[in-house]
């Protein structure tokens, strides 16, 4: 089993719960309990945590300067938390990896991509949805280290399809679905006036994006046409989509070494 985990997103929770109590030099303790935790419960035979690149090497930037033009500034608490965090995994033989100009998504999906074997996704954004297979790749979001790791915790493909509303059967390409409703947290616009239940009833009876918007004028749904401003919609995404497709969809080709069998005991000194 490989766990790969979003480390920026955990190291981001631990900093922002420490400094609620102005602790954020706890931070990278918290953080290294977490992993130490993921470890311990998991026992998996490979790990890798994956951290973004430096915002302005991230290639996305270079297809839409918009990219997550809404974030602010790294906290420099956070930043030395980061560093902090990295050294103590390279001391204690954890693979700790950065690859400019991808983000960490994009390094974990290389990982899940490539790897013979049961892949644990440890991390919530759901641009990881893209990457989960029946049996085979799941997600684990957040949970207390203390306790035993519930069925709440876990995203497999199955409870990704029912959050749907659909059977396996009708359920739709997560990258095409993604590129219909768009992504707020990383100001990447879908088509107006579509949410999930649109897109999905848009992908159930087209199947692609490039069936959808072959013919817009023509388009119905369950029989029945769609509006005028469904139209506008539609057309004005429809020049924009190749770029929106080339910001969701996750990196798999990215080469990556698998030299990242995981310590099973980690000792938590700081």
């Amino acid at each position: 089993m490989l766990v790969t985990l979003d480390a920026n997103w955990l190291m981001r929770k631990c900093y922002h719960r420490q400094e609620k109590d102005g602790k954020y030099q706890d931070a990278p303790k918290d953080f290294i309990e977490r992993v130490a935790a993921v470890i311990g419960k998991l026992k998996p035979h490979d790990f890798v945590a994956c951290w973004d690149c430096q915002h302005e090497l991230n290639f996305r930037k270079e297809i839409d300067p918009e990219y997550k033009s809404g974030r602010t500034a790294r906290p420099e608490g956070l930043t030395w938390a980061i560093t902090e965090a990295r050294i103590y995994m390279d001391m204690h033989g954890i693979c700790s990896l950065e690859m400019p100009p991808y983000e960490a998504d994009d390094l974990i999906a290389s990982y899940t991509a490539q790897y013979n074997g049961q892949v644990v996704i440890y991390g919530t954004d759901k641009d990881f949805d893209q990457l989960l297979e029946a049996g085979r790749v799941t997600k684990l979001r957040e949970f207390d280290p203390d306790a035993r790791i519930d069925q709440s915790c876990w995203l497999p493909y199955q409870k990704w399809v029912e959050s749907l509303g659909c059977h396996p059967d009708d359920a739709p390409d997560p990258i095409e679905f993604q590129c219909l409703v768009g992504d707020s947290t990383d100001d990447i616009k879908g088509a107006h006036l579509v949410g999930p239940k649109k897109a999905l009833a848009y992908l159930q009876h087209y199947k692609t994006i490039d069936n959808l918007l072959q013919d817009i004028d023509s388009i119905t749904i369950q029989g029945k046409p769609i509006t005028e401003k469904q139209k506008e919609s539609l057309t004005e995404f429809k020049p924009r989509y190749p770029t929106v497709r080339k910001l969701i969809a996750l990196k798999t080709d990215i080469p990556v070494s698998m030299n990242i069998a995981c310590p099973q005991e980690l000792p938590i000194r700081w």
